[in-house]
């Protein structure tokens, strides 16, 4: 019986999600696009890090935090009510125009933060716009389980010509590389999704208003979960702060990448059957793998162990927070989860990330007992709200 469970796994995972070509499409899209993400991030956060804190803070506040209040809805209401082939062709000609801009932006982390933004917003959007639309009921968990996996192989990818770029200074070229990728990646999104207006703009507003009063844990897990989204994008900056090469970096990123390729099947039969558990293991690894990077920091093997332990425990809270949300079937559903990550990504910014500049053991001391905190709390809502609409 065991094998036979284990067969049916593997089927759903690296079989089922292919036969259909639209979903096969994002996927494709997912790893283009997490492919120019990563190197774009990875290439100005490691250098900005030299910089300080308020040149970190002024780059993320103008491509993650402006992007989550005003960028993101935007685009969602878009989507929701006038979605259209105008609409698309000014997404992508929205894209293009903020990519040119990238490419000759002044060298101002305010400016180049919310060019990033503006550039960044319509692959995010697009990205959940078609995993709302090609993920299925029966098959859903797994569907995510696959494309965290591309996610992870363009993360990999992306390390490996970041190390390079980096070491050789050619972070002019890896930024063509990486908007172009962008922009094959939208494509790849529009291409595989329909032309689906769901409401007009002041039902859309009733909706998103609907979404939040039906499901109050949808709010709360998604802020508990954007707590770990600004550490995990200066993760870059950390390794810098403690002198782990670029080189060492990659080298940790092939090896997460294998790990995650065999642990896709398993993540996503619990993400599939067993959401809230899976959820709750995950945030356990993450609190591990804070208390192991504290013991030493700055060498490559802890980064290592840090890292194996860390991404699985992120693979299994994202896969379970983001099967939920599709499920939804719901723009508006969408539109919260970046508002309240942009939410999540303020407190990390102005509390989290000046101790990282401060002290880096007590950082991750700090981040591990947060991550105790959040397990806790997150079982006390999982049985005050056991019948929210998909959580």
């Amino acid at each position: 019986m065991r094998s036979d469970a284990a067969l049916d796994s593997l089927r759903r995972t690296f079989i089922d999600p292919f036969t259909n070509l639209r979903r096969t499409l994002v996927y494709l899209g997912t790893f283009f696009g997490l492919f120019g993400y990563n190197l774009v991030v990875t290439v100005s956060t490691y250098d900005l890090s030299t910089a300080g804190y308020a040149t970190i803070l002024s780059y993320f506040f103008g491509a993650f935090i402006i992007a989550g209040f005003i960028y993101w809805p935007l685009l969602y209401l878009g989507f929701s009510s006038i979605d259209s082939l105008a609409w698309r062709v000014f997404l992508c000609l929205l894209q293009l125009v903020s990519i040119l801009l990238y490419m000759n932006v002044p060298s101002d982390p305010v400016w180049i933060g919310i060019v990033s933004g503006v550039m960044l917003s319509p692959f995010w959007c697009t990205n959940h716009i078609a995993m709302v639309q090609n993920t299925t009921k029966e098959n859903r968990g797994y569907e995510v389980s696959v494309s965290i996996l591309f996610s992870t192989i363009a993360a990999v990818l992306s390390a490996l010509c970041s190390g390079y770029f980096l070491e050789t200074n050619g972070q002019t070229i890896a930024n063509f590389v990486a908007l172009t990728s962008m922009m094959i990646a939208t494509a790849s999104f529009l291409f595989a999704t329909k032309i689906i207006r769901q409401h007009t703009a002041l039902d859309y507003i009733k909706e998103c208003r609907r979404v939040l009063n039906a499901n109050p844990y949808m709010a709360r897990r998604i802020l508990s979960q954007s707590v770990y989204d600004i550490p995990s994008l200066t993760i870059v900056s950390l390794m810098h702060l403690v002198g782990i090469s670029p080189t060492i970096m990659a080298t940790v990123m092939v090896a997460r990448l294998i790990l995650t390729f065999f642990l896709a099947a398993p993540i996503g039969t619990l993400a599939h059957n067993h959401r809230k558990h899976a959820y709750a293991m995950g945030l356990v690894a993450i609190g591990v793998s804070w208390l192991c990077l504290a013991v030493a920091p700055e060498y490559g093997f802890t980064f290592f162990v840090f890292m194996m332990i860390y991404g699985t425990g992120l693979r299994m809270a994202g896969s379970s927070l983001m099967t939920g949300l599709y499920e939804m079937q719901s723009y508006a559903s969408m539109m919260w989860t970046e508002v309240f990550w942009a939410i999540g990504r303020v407190a990390g910014l102005l509390v989290l990330t000046p101790l990282m500049f401060y002290n880096v053991t007590l950082y991750l001391i700090v981040l591990a007992i947060l991550t105790l905190i959040i397990y806790l709390m997150n079982r006390s809502w999982q049985k005050t709200y056991a019948n929210a609409e998909a959580m």
